[in-house]
């Protein structure tokens, strides 16, 4: 029988290079799709999607979480201050 299921589609927040890691991870998966990717700056942003072709850029955490286009939210944000 045939996958039914529809992808889950992720969210990346941050444009470093674990953020590519995690792109060559997910283009591995059929089952899973990144759809947007979170960025402080626009430019960043757009630069990172258009590299791994998602679709959706924002530069507000409050619209991305909001958007309904995500169903989980991958992190690579730095993390040491």
């Amino acid at each position: 029988m045939e996958n039914c299921a529809k992808p889950l589609r992720i969210g990346v927040v941050g444009t470093n290079f674990v953020s590519d890691w995690l792109m060559e991870a997910a283009a591995l998966l059929p089952q899973v799709r990144v759809s947007a990717v979170y960025s402080r700056a626009q430019a960043t942003g757009d630069a990172f999607a258009q590299k791994h072709g998602i679709p959706l850029v924002y530069t507000s955490y409050e619209a991305f979480l909001a958007s309904g286009k995500i169903d989980a939210v991958y992190i690579a944000s730095p993390n040491f201050a």
